[in-house]
C-alpha cells in the first residue's frame, strides 16, 4: 500500500499541472443604459432592475470571477452579483486590444466566469473561446445570457434574463 501511495505521489509530481481555464463562461450584455451621461452612460431604471434579476439568477451558479469592460454600464450590471457573492469586478481596458485582453483574462481564470460585455464584444469572444460563430447582439438586446463550456465549446446555451427584448433586427440577435 505504501509503494502504491509513493507511486501515485511521484506520478502527480511528474505530471505537468493543468493550465488555468474556466469551467464555464457566462456572457451577458450590459443591462439597459440611460441616455446620460453621453460618453459613458449609467443604467436606466429598467437596467438596474435587470442587473438585480441577473444577480438573483446567478446567485447560486458558482460564479467565481466577474470580468467587465471599463464602461460604467457593464460594471453596474455586474455590481449586484459581485456584492451578493463578495467578489471583486475585474474591469478590462478598452481600445484596439480590448478583445485580446478580454480573451487572455478569461482564459487565465478557473471555475465559472461571468463576462459582462457589449453588443459587439460577446459574439467574437464566444468564437475566440472555440464556440460557434454567432451574429452580434442587436442594440436593443439586453436579455441574453450565453453559457459556454470551453472544454466542449461546440454548443452555446442561450437563456433569458428579465423582460423580453423588442424583436431583433435582421442580421443580429
Amino acid at each position: 500500500m505504501r509503494a502504491l501511495a509513493a507511486g501515485c505521489l511521484t506520478l502527480a509530481l511528474l505530471t505537468p499541472a493543468a493550465s488555468a481555464a474556466p469551467d464555464w463562461v457566462l456572457l451577458v450584455r450590459h443591462a439597459e443604459k440611460a441616455s446620460a451621461p453621453a460618453g459613458d452612460p449609467l443604467l436606466s431604471e429598467a437596467g438596474e432592475h435587470r442587473a438585480r434579476q441577473l444577480a438573483e439568477m446567478l446567485g447560486a451558479a458558482g460564479v467565481r470571477h466577474i470580468v467587465t469592460s471599463t464602461a460604467a454600464r457593464t460594471q453596474a450590471t455586474a455590481a449586484p452579483l459581485a456584492a451578493r457573492l463578495g467578489l471583486r469586478v475585474q474591469a478590462v481596458g478598452g481600445g484596439a486590444q480590448h478583445g485580446q485582453l478580454l480573451l487572455d483574462t478569461v482564459q487565465a481564470l478557473e471555475g465559472t466566469v461571468l463576462v459582462v460585455g457589449h453588443s459587439n464584444t460577446l459574439a467574437p469572444l464566444v468564437a475566440a473561446l472555440g464556440g460557434p460563430s454567432m451574429a452580434p447582439l442587436c442594440e436593443t438586446s439586453y436579455g441574453w445570457l450565453l453559457a459556454l463550456r470551453p472544454s466542449a465549446p461546440q454548443r452555446v446555451l442561450r437563456l433569458r434574463v428579465g423582460a423580453a427584448d423588442p424583436p431583433a433586427a435582421e442580421g443580429c440577435q
